[in-house]
C-alpha cells in the first residue's frame, strides 16, 4: 500500500535515544520556580521534594541526569 493524496498518517520521530539511564514517568516531574523536582518516598506515606536535572523525554518517560538514585520511589500524578 502507498500513501495517496488525501490520506493522513501519524509518525513518531526519535531524535536521540539513551540506554542505561534513570527515567521516571513524565507525570512525576514537578516544574516550580524555574527548576524540576520529584516527590520521593522517605518512609511509609512520607514524601519529600527532591530537585533533579532532566534530560531527554519521549513524552511518557523523562531521563533524570542528576538528583535521583536508581530504585528510589517517586510519586506520580494523573492527568
Amino acid at each position: 500500500s502507498r500513501i495517496r493524496a488525501g490520506m493522513t498518517s501519524n509518525a513518531i520521530i526519535l531524535g536521540r535515544t539513551a540506554e542505561n539511564v534513570i527515567a521516571v514517568p513524565s507525570s512525576a516531574i514537578i516544574q516550580k520556580n524555574g527548576g524540576d523536582f520529584v516527590l520521593i518516598q522517605n518512609s511509609g506515606s512520607k514524601y519529600s521534594q527532591q530537585k533533579v536535572e532532566v534530560g531527554i523525554s519521549d513524552g511518557g518517560y523523562t531521563e533524570i541526569t542528576s538528583g535521583l538514585s536508581a530504585g528510589t520511589l517517586v510519586a506520580t500524578f494523573g492527568k
